[in-house]
């Protein structure tokens, strides 16, 4: 049984993946990047499914230094904590890194239009691997499993000791001083034909949770 832990700020990929994706895996949700962390000091995963976007996220519980990203943004406060939610995905996978967690990180988010800055990032925090938003329940299970593989059934401990990474996370200079807020894939609207079977129901329900 592949151990999975999800790291989300709403319910539905821990929803839909119980739903679709039961036979062979078990899953774990946490709701932010605290609760992550603690988790994984006394739980062990083979995969961690993480997503980008942290919008409904208790401010508190965000990780990244507000203040210095409010300084980045001339002042302007509420532009920055929109940055350290839409960005928070990348905040989490680093702050995992720097506390010495090796577990394989499949995050989701559209970087096929962003190939360097993925590039990048996997240099910083591999094992590091990303799903598309027109992804279904096989590729999802495929991707989960090629992550997993490698670790034993129940999964890798997290406290082994291990080199952390020190960077810090790794934002696109183009966003930083963007008026616009960024939307990541996983928020993007998909516009489908209406299920005809079971394959297509999952990935239809699956394309539904992104666009929350």
């Amino acid at each position: 049984m592949t151990q999975v832990l999800i790291v989300e700020d709403g319910q539905e990929y821990s929803a839909l993946f119980q739903r679709y994706l039961t036979e062979g895996f078990s899953f774990t949700r946490a709701g932010d990047g605290p609760e992550a962390l603690l988790l994984l000091q006394t739980r062990a995963f083979a995969v961690i499914f993480l997503d980008m976007r942290f919008d409904r996220a208790e401010p508190s519980r965000l990780l990244g230094d507000l203040a210095a990203t409010t300084a980045r943004f001339t002042g302007d406060e509420a532009q920055a904590r929109r940055h350290l939610e839409d960005h928070q995905g990348v905040y989490i996978l680093a702050a995992l890194r720097e506390a010495g967690v090796s577990v394989p990180v499949v995050m989701s988010y559209d970087f096929d239009g962003e190939p360097r800055r993925f590039k990048h990032l996997e240099s910083r925090y591999a094992p590091l691997s990303y799903l598309t938003d027109d992804a279904g329940p096989a590729e999802i299970r495929a991707a989960l499993g090629r992550a997993g593989g490698g670790c034993s059934a129940g999964g890798e401990s997290p406290l082994s000791p291990r080199r952390p990474h020190a960077r810090r996370p790794e934002v696109s200079a183009r966003r930083r001083g963007s008026e616009a807020r960024p939307r990541p894939a996983t928020r993007r609207a998909l516009t489908r034909p209406p299920p005809r079977g079971p394959h297509e129901a999952a990935s239809s329900a699956l394309g539904a949770a992104r666009r929350r």
